[in-house]
């Protein structure tokens, strides 16, 4: 039994799928230019696409095409520390993360007083190359 793979009409459907910044919230790291900015960095992203199929020759050569888009646009905040050479060779000034309960010869009067941080195990090292 042999069914016909084609049809002698013309047929198609196509879509869109939205996302924007109109109902995202807020980023945590997104830097604002003012405590009380309320803005977003901007973001859309569109999916799209459609399929068409038809008749070459009626009742023997059928046309089936099909296309899909993508278009990405995303604002995005990058916060990074870049260590210098004493953070290089483990050498941390006091002040770099406030947060922390400082070590008791570290005192906000001395910022620049170094912190040793302690090497890792060399039996570590081939894990940490995973």
């Amino acid at each position: 039994m042999v069914t016909q793979s084609g049809s002698n009409q013309l047929h198609g459907a196509g879509f869109e799928f939205l996302r924007n910044s109109a109902l995202d919230a807020r980023n945590f790291f997104d830097q604002k230019a003012l405590p009380t900015d309320p803005r977003i960095p901007p973001f859309r992203r569109n999916q799209f696409g459609g399929s068409l199929g038809g008749p070459i020759k009626k009742d023997k050569m059928f046309l089936f095409g099909n296309y899909e888009g993508f278009r990405h646009s995303l604002g995005l905040s990058n916060v990074a520390f870049v260590p210098d050479n004493d953070a290089r060779q483990g050498m941390m000034p006091c002040n770099v993360i406030p947060a922390v309960d400082r070590p008791p010869n570290c005192t906000p009067n001395t910022p620049n007083l170094p912190v040793r941080v302690p090497r890792l195990d060399s039996r570590m090292l081939p894990f940490m190359r995973l």
